[in-house]
């Protein structure tokens, strides 16, 4: 059994004690390993108490579990963990206009401009399948490694990197046909990855070994790979148990979320060296970069707070106080980022310049991810425990 990968979080939100469970026992309250937290200097911003406005909602299937949005063509994608399959629907009316079969247990979808197409990663399927994104059209399905959680896209290479949990592998495709071209050997346990375009850097984060307890048996790691051939440029030692990465394409800086240490690790991609180590709250879970403000926001999960670092020095400037449970969050081109928050039923909008909340809004129960459109300005909530997507216009 994989530890706390994508599948597990699901079923924790859809369960009787989602609540209990999220704060509780998926809270790993037990963790001794980098016990780092928010620096003392950096008082807690309390979130606003004004009532939640309402979003709609719009149903869909029994278990969504991701979503992403294709803004050329006005399309969202939802996958749905239990049927087997993704919803295209119609963005500006989400209106859903086809429900396509993929593999089992679809987790993660990630879409690609420029081949336009949309990569649906079936955990339990050991495949990818790729589709059309103007059409819904299925381009095929790809066998690649064990439990595969997530996918990365080159645009610049047109290729796509498919982190493989199970195998310790990343299985490296052509993003245009999904045809596997090779296998490449990573560290244990590969949990997610990014790309860096301009750079053709891919970096692939590995959770790293537990023991019996569920407690790491060492750091994770993260390797570097060329965005052309897939080939292991360097391996980086990061904090414990690595849950995210994101990279600010302006400074070529990645940023690896250290769920177990508290921590965020800050990589130079033009030299692949570790240059800083910041502590933040309580299980940072998911990361968002707003370039045009120069800053990184942490969702920490376990503190009910999100971190806001200066994008250069990594420095923590702020932190925000957030409802119970943030857990993604998604940063638009308007200056706002929009959190989660899995256990109160809302996703908290914030300012990506001031640091502050300036509204929260009610969806259904345990959002989980989020998609933005910013052509259009809408956001779309999936919501996993009521089988419904909120519309944040």
């Amino acid at each position: 059994m994989s530890f706390a990968s994508r599948n597990q979080i699901i079923s924790l939100l859809l369960s009787a004690l989602a609540v209990a469970c999220l704060l509780g026992v998926w809270g790993y309250s037990h963790f001794t390993a980098g016990s780092a937290h928010r620096p003392a200097a950096v008082p807690v911003v309390p979130a606003p108490r004004a009532t939640p406005v309402p979003a709609r909602q719009v149903k869909t299937g029994r278990t969504p579990s991701a979503m992403e949005v294709d803004p050329v063509d006005s399309h969202a994608f939802v996958a749905d963990l239990t049927d087997n399959t993704v919803s295209m629907y119609e963005v500006r009316h989400l209106r859903r206009i086809k429900v396509i079969p993929v593999g089992q247990r679809p987790v993660k979808l990630e879409y690609d401009q420029r081949s336009s197409r949309v990569f649906v990663v079936n955990e339990s399927g050991n495949s990818v399948t790729v589709l059309a994104a103007a059409t819904g059209r299925l381009i095929g399905t790809t066998p690649v490694g064990r439990s595969p959680e997530t996918v990365a896209v080159d645009e610049a290479t047109n290729r796509a990197f498919v982190a493989n949990y199970g195998s310790a592998t990343v299985s490296l495709l052509d993003a245009t046909t999904g045809k596997l071209l090779r296998a490449v050997p990573v560290g244990t346990g590969p949990i997610a990855a990014t790309a860096d375009q301009s750079l053709n850097r891919v970096v692939v984060v590995n959770r790293g070994s537990v023991d019996t307890d569920r407690q790491p048996t060492g750091d994770s790691t993260a390797d570097i790979l060329d965005g052309r051939t897939g080939a292991s440029l360097r391996v980086l030692r990061v904090g414990t148990y690595a849950s995210a990465v994101q990279i600010d394409e302006t400074t070529h800086r990645a940023y690896v979320a250290n769920y177990g240490s508290d921590s965020v690790s800050m990589i130079d991609l033009v030299h692949n060296t570790v240059v800083a180590t910041m502590p933040v709250g309580k299980h940072p879970s998911a990361l968002g970069i707003a370039q045009a403000a120069g800053h990184v926001f942490v969702t920490n999960f376990g503190a009910n707070t999100v971190s806001m670092l200066n994008a250069r020095s990594g420095g923590v400037s702020r932190e925000i106080g957030v409802g119970a449970g943030p857990w993604t969050i998604e940063v638009d081109a308007r200056g706002h980022a929009y959190v989660s928050e899995t256990a109160t039923g809302r996703v908290a909008v914030l300012d990506t310049v001031r640091g502050v909340v300036t509204r929260t809004v009610a969806t259904g129960e345990s959002p989980s991810e989020v998609g933005v459109d910013d052509r259009t300005g809408q956001v779309f909530v999936v919501n996993t425990r009521s089988n419904s997507i909120s519309v944040i216009d």
